[in-house]
């Protein structure tokens, strides 16, 4: 089926601007009182959704203008009551704007959720689609006893289920093992960042149960120095990347989850302060708990030595090297100041404008 009876068009601006390569063709169109028009070339276009893993290839239509303008003119918004933290798959939707790409119905239905909401009065529709959603961070998302935020990691559910890794994690182990034996004095840091992190809780040893047919995931892990860092010069990361025995890696099965800061305005507004300071969170990633349920995806191998036994071990907290860390993270901290707003002032505004990652330009 070619693109034009899919329904799928891209301008020449968006094709010039991106770089696509096009290709010579000859597309009929027909549109409104049968006018037809024939349409030269046609462009493959990748496209991926900015808040999930949704992605998808499709032929277009190579046009020199799809539409004018939409909205024709400025849309004010400002009353129709938008809940706060609703991640948008258009943030400037009301302003008018070009338009460089015409979807057909057959992605239209593949992107769209069956969840919406709507209320009462001349109001738009709130549409749930792969394109912008948050709705599992509001719902798996708790505080314990100390405020503590538990994460619950969000998984695909159309990926399948993730292969054996154990293998892998101990192959990748020995290799890190025999690096060590070259380089002593990192070995050293790295074995000390370890105990710290068990020291913390931040991963806890296991029995390992080889007989039992939960899905479980084995993180191979490697160090990254930086003698520059003011709180943790030598980091473990851990590498959600590596495949299983079925070809899929956990960070297959992960949602990535929106950006939540915006680095340009928080750069810009930084250059405005005739006194400012920076700072960082400590340990950032690692003051959110992952729940218990999860932790048999944050599995690795540890041992301090080639005398002692191999060790298993569930890592407890938001793990470096993971598809979704980064948000988790970032969305923990927007949300500690609305949980907060009222007791600390002057947090909110903070936390929410003026950091970006763990570090704050203020």
């Amino acid at each position: 089926m070619d693109s034009a009876s899919q329904g799928h068009f891209v301008t020449e601006r968006l094709v010039q601007q991106i770089h696509l390569r096009k290709f010579k063709a000859q597309i009929p169109v027909q549109g409104i009182n049968e006018v037809t028009k024939t349409i030269h070339y046609d462009a493959a276009l990748e496209i991926k959704s900015r808040f999930s893993n949704w992605e998808t290839k499709i032929d277009c239509a190579v046009l020199r203008k799809i539409t004018g303008m939409i909205p024709a003119t400025f849309v004010d918004c400002s009353d129709w009551g938008i809940p706060e933290g609703l991640v948008l798959a258009d943030e400037n939707f009301n302003r008018p704007n070009s338009i460089d790409t015409l979807l057909g119905a057959d992605v239209f239905f593949e992107v769209l959720h069956h969840d919406k909401k709507t209320r009462s009065g001349n109001y738009p529709v709130l549409q749930n689609t792969d394109l912008g959603c948050e709705e599992h961070f509001k719902k798996h998302t708790a505080r314990d006893d100390t405020g503590r935020y538990i994460v619950r990691l969000p998984r695909r559910e159309d990926q399948g289920l993730l292969g054996k890794s154990y293998e892998q994690a101990k192959r990748r182990f020995h290799q890190l093992e025999r690096w060590f034996q070259e380089h002593p004095d990192l070995h050293q840091a790295y074995s000390e960042f370890m105990q710290e992190y068990e020291e913390l809780g931040h991963m806890n040893q296991i029995n390992e149960d080889s007989s039992s047919a939960e899905e479980r995931y084995y993180l191979p892990h490697h160090a990254v120095f930086k003698s520059s860092s003011s709180t943790t010069r030598t980091r473990v990361i851990f590498d959600g990347s590596c495949r299983s025995s079925n070809g899929l890696s956990l960070n297959d099965r992960l949602l990535v989850g929106p950006t939540v800061q915006d680095l340009y305005s928080i750069v810009l507004r930084f250059r405005t302060y005739q006194i400012a300071f920076t700072a960082d969170i400590a340990k950032m990633y690692r003051q959110m708990r992952i729940h218990e349920d999860d932790r048999k995806l944050q599995r690795i191998l540890w041992r301090r030595s080639t005398e002692e036994p191999l060790r298993t071990y569930e890592l407890s907290t938001v793990t470096y090297g993971t598809a979704s860390t980064p948000y988790l993270a970032t969305r923990c901290l927007q949300q500690l100041a609305e949980d907060e707003s009222t007791d600390f002032s002057l947090t909110p505004e903070t936390l929410t404008n003026n950091f970006y990652v763990d570090d704050a330009l203020c």
